[in-house]
């Protein structure tokens, strides 16, 4: 049974016991570990497998450790490795990955708006830095309460709002659900960026003018940007919620940077379009500037919103959530209503 730090898995003994694994800046698996006598020390007798990786992700030790190959499965991205009848591909949910040869065994469904680049290609050919989730537009690999994420998407606000950033065909696996969109969403062109990490506060969200999955290559913040910056090509809407909270807390912080924030983020660049489109902006001009600064620095009349009970989509998910969790004190209801009058001062 897998789980975020490992697996349990049963020893030769019959015996379950927990296994670990120790993962690097991309998520690769590099050795599987257990502490078989629970003495809070790990020997060398403990190492269940080591996995080094040539850059493309063939396993150059396939595991082995002491000369006996590991069990996990669970290897390069983390993704799971397809040994049937020796195929040695790796399942990234849309699509299989042949590390041997560097490509993937489909198209990228993307692959039109990347015409400089083979359909075929991993990671932008750069596999030291990036991580291919699956080659689409929402990335929720890096959201470590995948439970939490889930049952966000399993609303029907939460849904619609991932659908925005979706392309017709994509589907999404979360927590062992896969989410499928039958329709290109209005923002399909941007990156919506899902994140855990140590933050300063519950949650916060933010846009950037480079779009990407890779936090080092995000750019500026959409607030900060000058009238030479060019999001023709779509940009990243960062949403990030503190780590290591309940799936309760978790699903509400979603909700409030979803709802509050990142829709309102969203709708401000549908605007944007519709209005270079129609010619009442132009790019290049000061007003043009001025409109990209609001878009990514309107978190006080957002809150403003949410204190005047005016965010609707909150306050519809959370009642969604306590209708699909079947909660007897309406507890997401009530998270919303304290989150409210939290806000009050922006009235």
């Amino acid at each position: 049974m897998a789980h975020g730090e490992g697996a349990v898995v049963q020893n030769t003994q019959g015996v379950y016991e927990q296994e670990y694994v120790l993962r690097d800046h991309l998520g690769n698996t590099r050795v599987t570990f257990t502490d078989s006598n629970n003495d809070g020390i790990v020997t060398s007798a403990d190492i269940k497998q080591l996995n080094h990786y040539y850059p493309f992700g063939l396993n150059n030790m396939e595991g082995n450790w002491n000369g006996a190959p590991g069990t996990n499965k669970y290897q390069y991205n983390g993704k799971k490795l397809n040994d049937d009848f020796g195929l040695g591909w790796n399942d990234y949910g849309a699509r299989f990955y042949d590390p041997s040869i560097a490509r993937w065994s489909a198209i990228d469904p993307l692959a039109d708006k990347y015409s400089s680049l083979s359909a075929y290609v991993y990671a932008i050919n750069d596999p030291i830095l990036m991580k291919d989730f699956d080659g689409r537009d929402i990335d929720p690999s890096q959201f470590k309460n995948q439970k939490g994420l889930r049952q966000f998407l399993e609303t029907k606000e939460g849904f619609r709002f991932a659908a925005r950033f979706a392309h017709k065909g994509d589907a999404i696996k979360v927590d062992g659900k896969t989410f499928n969109f039958t329709k290109d969403g209005d923002r399909s062109k941007d990156m919506l960026l899902l994140r855990t990490d140590k933050l300063y506060s519950d949650g916060v969200t933010r846009v950037y003018t480079n779009k990407t999955n890779d936090v080092s290559k995000l750019g500026k913040e959409l607030r900060h940007a000058d009238n030479k910056t060019d999001i023709s090509k779509g940009v990243t809407i960062l949403l990030q919620v503190q780590e290591g909270y309940t799936n309760e807390k978790t699903a509400n912080t979603l909700g409030h940077e979803a709802f509050v924030h990142a829709d309102k983020n969203a709708d401000g660049l549908d605007k944007l379009d519709a209005s270079i489109n129609n010619g009442s902006l132009t790019v290049g001009t000061p007003k043009y500037e001025k409109v990209l600064n609001t878009i990514g620095n309107n978190a006080g009349p957002e809150h403003k919103a949410l204190a005047n009970g005016q965010v609707m989509e909150y306050k519809n998910f959370s009642a969604q959530m306590d209708k699909m969790l079947n909660t007897v004190d309406s507890r997401y209801q009530k998270l919303y209503k304290e989150d409210v009058k939290d806000h009050a001062r922006y009235k």
